[in-house]
């Protein structure tokens, strides 16, 4: 029985280790090939806590055996749960918010920016741009705002290698506008209507915003903000190994969101 008891630990202890360098390879690979954010850290720093907690669980456990530790380990429980159901809350979000009505007829489509490799557009932003290319041969003639300005280490401003890229992919260059200034995306959509409000004035202005689908939902609230009628438009999630990355980093926005309302 002993035996057969730690057998199961043994193997328990072989999965999460296995389970750990799994995710710590995840966030190295996110940091070579993706520009650099808080979800390409977050899985790496899980799989390091969880080899913390191999490591040391004889100390951990002794420690949760204190009233101290007892309180501290109710309160870890309580937040991890909180923390589920609100994820879940989210997850659900981005599946429901993410397809658009066929009658839905919008005055322009406004593509977010993600972040470029020097001069190059990211995976991340490449699929919103696809995403966006399979909108307009459907809807020939719509408008296509591409909105991103500079980031620290980018050559380019987002909004100029997101307008080239569809230049290069057969979209007229007189059916792009480039939005340069925004650096987060409550001034996606707030600088996208300034612009928008000089081409359709006197009307209430209906948009298509193409995004990754993690970002769909808090892209939403953010265009409501903005007084814009909205539906979002998701594009996949690339390369598929970075979801853990972008949806926990996402997340964690999102209640930055509704704790500061920003």
């Amino acid at each position: 029985m002993r035996q057969s008891k730690d057998k199961v630990l043994l193997i328990s202890k072989l999965i999460f280790i296995i389970l750990s360098a799994l995710l710590i390879i995840n966030s190295i690979l996110a940091i070579l090939l993706v520009p650099v954010n808080l979800g390409t850290f977050l899985p790496g720093i899980v799989g390091l806590v969880i080899i913390g907690f191999i490591v040391f669980n004889r100390q951990i456990l002794l420690f949760l055996n204190t009233r101290i530790g007892m309180i501290a380990g109710w309160a870890c429980a309580c937040i991890a749960g909180v923390t589920m159901v609100l994820f879940l809350f989210f997850f659900t979000m981005t599946l429901i918010q993410s397809d658009v009505s066929s009658d839905y007829k919008p005055d322009a489509v406004i593509v977010l920016g993600a972040g470029l490799i020097e001069d190059r557009v990211s995976i991340t932003l490449a699929a919103r741009l696809d995403t966006a290319l399979s909108y307009y041969k459907e809807n020939p003639g719509i408008l296509i705002i591409v909105s991103g300005g500079q980031g620290p280490n980018e050559i380019v401003p987002e909004a100029s290698a997101m307008a080239k890229y569809l230049v290069s992919h057969g979209v007229p260059e007189d059916q792009i506008i480039q939005e340069s200034r925004s650096s987060n995306t409550e001034e996606n959509f707030a600088f996208s209507k300034e612009i928008l409000s000089t081409i359709f004035p006197d009307r209430s202005l209906k948009i298509l915003y193409v995004t990754n689908r993690f970002h769909i939902y808090r892209s939403g609230l953010y265009a409501k903000r903005a007084g814009l009628t909205a539906q979002g438009l998701a594009a996949p999630t690339l390369p598929r190994y970075l979801i853990p990355n972008n949806y926990s980093r996402e997340y964690f926005a999102l209640i930055k969101y509704w704790l500061l309302r920003r």
